[in-house]
């Protein structure tokens, strides 16, 4: 997905994953290299070509996952095209631009 095949070099995938698994962005990265006196690895560009391919990914990643989990649950109930869930979710705004949100749900045949 991020590589050098792809014309992006391994650092600015690194850097890129690193501060999104802190729920951090851009200027948190840049202000950490500035501190300990490195370069920034990423410009805004770089950021957002990234940030676009690990979006589709994810969005191709989460179909799936709900597909397959629609599919497990009508296998297990009398009435496929009827089945009921009990959801939960909450949602954090952060800044002026980033969403973030969570939303679970589980089938009431699931046996889990």
């Amino acid at each position: 997905m991020i590589g050098e095949q792809k014309n992006v070099p391994e650092i600015n995938g690194s850097s890129f994953l690193a501060l999104r698994s802190i729920s951090e962005g851009l200027s948190p990265l840049q202000t950490f290299c500035s501190v300990m006196s490195l370069p920034s690895p990423l410009s805004q560009k770089t950021y957002d070509r990234i940030n676009t391919k690990i979006l589709s990914s994810m969005k191709d990643l989460t179909l799936s996952s709900v597909k397959k989990a629609v599919y497990e649950e009508r296998s297990l109930t009398e009435n496929p095209n009827a089945f009921t869930v009990c959801g939960d979710g909450n949602w954090k705004r952060r800044g002026h631009m980033s969403l973030i949100g969570a939303c679970t749900l589980v089938g009431s045949e699931w046996p889990r």
